[in-house]
């Protein structure tokens, strides 16, 4: 029992240093993110106006994809130059909503297209590739239905392609809610710290830059050299700019180019798209890995792909630390004090680099963000790490094994108060949530016994109890008083 004793303890403590690693390289980064700042330099106005298709894939999307079509109107650019594709796979009112919108739209002089698919094969990714099949146009911007382009943004992202060697032109993405919420916030740092620092390093130093999967322009014949849109990942954004970058295609971020759109406004939404894209980001991994890693793109470039794709394989280390934690509070008998005590405050090493970058990632990008207002938000990023290790966990090995699982939209309600839109916030027990009831309950165990018998690791059964129940009372509330 001493040598699994010491395992144990020894695979813990090297999980907390790959943890407290990962956190202590994002300080840099963002400590010295203004240097790397990309000054744009002003774009030769197009003599021409290239013939742009614009697609929306949309699925049940009744609240926002007639706001997102009204916006599309006020483009300021040549109504002869552009179409608009509604690649339509709702199976609600949406498709009757956007039938009559549609018409609208043709009676105002718009080039526009309702294209309803028999089956939603492929999912979004089979919707773009089937609009792209069907259009005659050399460039395709693709919107989300929740996103709301500028007026000048084919103006503006149009002249980036006068560079042959351009397949995608990345807007700046806004929410529009960010402030709406605590959920909202913490999901404001996680986007600050991609739009408004690390998309500006990789930027400038050559690094590796993918569609964001909506508020960007893609060249047809780009996209056709790469294969086409491919439907055996979750993350068809990023598989194609992986196979885009693979045959020498650039990737360029027009910061000056604003797209809003809206975050999701509970927990049960949140947590499927972050399956979704731990999930997806992991397949395309598995998928591009071995070509990325003996292709001749640059070593930043790899770099950055190898660290976006497994970023969200810190979720299974997050989440072994606590089980061990449990493990070696069990076999604490057979181990010295003084390393029990000093391994249980090493989580601070994680915890402490992760409150500084995601503290400082919030007060970017509005200069009402305050740090000094918004500071306590980071600790409730901590909490809501901690409360999804598990799902990501479980999205992580599935995408490395190869499981396939459908693509589940995340429903977005326009702003409006979440009472008026039950439909799309059914709540339902799944052994997702009742797997966190039981383990909330094994770590408030652990809580106890560790306050009784005065054990080191009391600290961290908090901190996974906290986050387990937490996550599940607020879920459980949410869907209580907005029903």
């Amino acid at each position: 029992m001493i040598a699994i004793a010491y395992l144990c303890l020894v695979t813990y403590f090297i999980l907390l240093v790959i943890s407290a690693l990962s956190s202590w390289l994002l300080v840099p980064t963002v400590m010295t993110h203004r240097k790397h700042l990309v000054q744009q330099k002003p774009q030769a106005p197009l003599v021409i106006h290239p013939t742009v298709t614009i697609q929306l894939p949309i699925f049940n999307e009744y609240y926002v994809s007639t706001r997102l079509l009204d916006a599309l109107k006020l483009l300021n650019y040549p109504k002869d130059c552009f179409d608009i594709q509604i690649l339509d796979d709702s199976t609600d009112e949406t498709s009757d909503l956007l039938a009559v919108k549609t018409i609208e739209l043709k009676q105002e002089g718009f080039s526009v297209s309702h294209i309803r698919r028999s089956m939603r094969e492929g999912f979004k990714s089979g919707a773009l590739q089937h609009g792209m099949q069907i259009s005659n146009s050399d460039f395709f911007a693709i919107f989300d239905a929740d996103f709301v382009p500028d007026p000048d943004f084919l103006v503006k992202v149009m002249p980036y392609f006068q560079n042959e060697q351009v397949a995608i032109v990345q807007t700046k993405l806004h929410f529009a809610n960010w402030d709406t919420s605590f959920l909202t916030r913490i999901q404001q740092m996680q986007t600050s710290l991609e739009f408004e620092i690390d998309i500006h390093r990789r930027t400038s130093q050559g690094g590796f830059l993918h569609f964001s999967g909506t508020g960007g322009v893609l060249r047809g014949s780009s996209i056709q050299q790469a294969g086409g849109w491919q439907g055996d990942t979750l993350s068809e954004d990023l598989d194609l700019s992986t196979r885009l970058y693979l045959k020498g295609w650039q990737a360029v971020y027009a910061p000056e180019v604003i797209s809003t759109g809206e975050f999701p406004i509970d927990l049960v939404s949140l947590c499927v798209q972050q399956f979704r894209w731990a999930k997806g980001t992991t397949e395309v991994f598995r998928k591009l890995g071995d070509q990325v890693l003996n292709s001749a793109l640059s070593p930043n470039t790899k770099d950055d792909w190898i660290s976006l794709c497994v970023s969200y394989s810190m979720f299974p280390v997050f989440f072994a630390t606590g089980i061990l934690s449990i493990t070696v509070t069990s076999l604490n008998n057979y181990l010295p004090s003084f390393l029990l005590y000093g391994s249980s405050w090493l989580y601070l090493l994680w915890i402490v680099p992760m409150l500084i970058t995601y503290a400082y990632a919030i007060s970017l990008g509005k200069e009402k963000h305050n740090w000094w207002k918004y500071w306590g938000d980071s600790v409730f990023f901590l909490f809501y790490n901690l409360a999804v290790s598990w799902q990501n966990s479980i999205a992580v090995f599935q995408g490395g094994l190869g499981c396939r699982s459908e693509f589940k939209r995340t429903p977005k309600l326009a702003n409006t108060k979440p009472q008026e839109h039950n439909k799309y916030l059914n709540f339902q027990w799944d052994g997702m949530l009742l797997s966190e009831v039981f383990l909330g309950g094994i770590y408030a165990m652990m809580t106890i016994i560790d306050s009784l018998e005065k054990l080191p690791f009391l600290f961290i059964h908090i901190l996974f109890a906290t986050s387990f129940i937490g996550k599940v009372v607020y879920t459980l509330s949410f869907r209580l008083f907005n029903s």
